[in-house]
C-alpha cells in the first residue's frame, strides 16, 4: 500500500512552497498519498502544530508518516518507496 504522508506546515498558501514541497516528496516517492492537515501554523509554532496532528491522528489509518517522518501506531517498516 502506498504511504500516507500527512503535510502540517507554517508556509501558507501564497507561495509555491506546499506544491514544491509536494513535488520532491512525489519526485522520491511517486505512489505516496499527501494529506494537508494545515499550512497555516503561526511560523515556528511547534505548539499548535503538535495540536493539528494530536487532532487528526485518530482519523487516519496506522502507518500513516507524519512531518517528523514516523509513523503512527505501528512500528517502523518499509513505506515500499526508494531510498
Amino acid at each position: 500500500m502506498p504511504p500516507i504522508i500527512t503535510l502540517t506546515t507554517d508556509f501558507g498558501l501564497r507561495d509555491p512552497f506546499v506544491g514544491i514541497m509536494k513535488g520532491v516528496i512525489l519526485s522520491i516517492c511517486p505512489t505516496a498519498r499527501l494529506v494537508d492537515l494545515t499550512h497555516d501554523v503561526e511560523p515556528q509554532d511547534l505548539l499548535g502544530a503538535g495540536l493539528a496532528l494530536e487532532a487528526a491522528l485518530p482519523f487516519f489509518p496506522d502507518g500513516t508518516v507524519p512531518p517528523d517522518g514516523r509513523r503512527w501506531h505501528s512500528p517502523p517498516r518499509s513505506t515500499g518507496c526508494p531510498r
